[in-house]
């Protein structure tokens, strides 16, 4: 999250291999499962299917039940992005159910982005009320940038005549990205701005706003936010 997505990828390979090392389904479970969501916020997909995989076996036969909530939900992404929207759905709901109300802001987010892909745009309005309702209680504030980022593309979506408070959540959940030094989600809705912008007619301020964060980062470049971000500078540039 904070901007650098190779050695994370690294660090979390070593995890597994330390794990597997030391024979220790707890200590491999935590490092599979902490692996199948870096592998997903790289937008690796088929890798974090494969993960996802090896977390369910390892769970069934060492009886660590308590992980299958959470590996519930990263299976529902899985099955979302690969257009299966009901069963992800279905799967995602059911790991918050699980898990409620731990890490409930982020799950929340990965629910509404599936339910937004399945165009069930009502039901991402209430599930994305709960969330803020959630981290305004608890101060949890993982997932905060995404739940801001999601209100803005829902507005974008669903009601393109509301570009000002599609344009507000935006840049609020840049800010918090920003008081959270969680560069790689400063990225995410900095393009979703830049995209705005854009179709607003504002392509040069779509372009500063995007080369300022994309230039920062050194590493990372195989990844689906910053190749998305370089697709789109070159469009800007045009």
């Amino acid at each position: 999250m904070a901007g650098y997505p190779t050695q994370a990828l690294s660090l979390s390979e070593s995890a597994v291999e330390r794990a597997r090392d030391l024979n220790q389904p707890l200590s491999m479970a935590f490092a599979l499962l902490y692996q199948s969501w870096i592998l997903s916020w790289r937008g690796e997909l088929e890798a974090t299917s494969d993960s996802c995989d090896q977390l369910e076996v390892l769970v069934e036969n060492g009886g660590i039940e308590s992980f299958l909530g959470l590996n519930r939900v990263n299976q529902g992404w899985v099955a979302s992005m690969r257009g299966e929207h009901e069963q992800g759905i279905d799967l995602i709901r059911s790991g918050i159910a699980t898990w409620a109300p731990n890490v409930f802001t982020y799950h929340s987010a990965i629910l509404a982005e599936a339910l937004m892909r399945a165009g069930r745009y009502q039901e991402v309005s209430e599930v994305l009320s709960a969330a803020r309702d959630h981290a305004l209680r608890t101060g949890e504030g993982h997932g905060e940038t995404e739940i801001e980022l999601i209100a803005g593309e829902l507005l974008m979506r669903s009601d393109v005549t509301n570009n000002a408070e599609a344009e507000r959540h935006i840049r609020r959940a840049i800010a918090i990205a920003v008081q959270q030094s969680a560069k790689s989600w400063e990225l995410r809705a900095t393009m979703s701005l830049a995209q705005l912008l854009r179709d607003s007619g504002r392509r040069e301020e779509a372009r500063s706003i995007l080369s300022e964060i994309y230039n920062w980062f050194t590493e990372g470049f195989d990844t689906r936010d910053l190749k998305q971000a370089k697709a789109l500078l070159d469009e800007l540039a045009m």
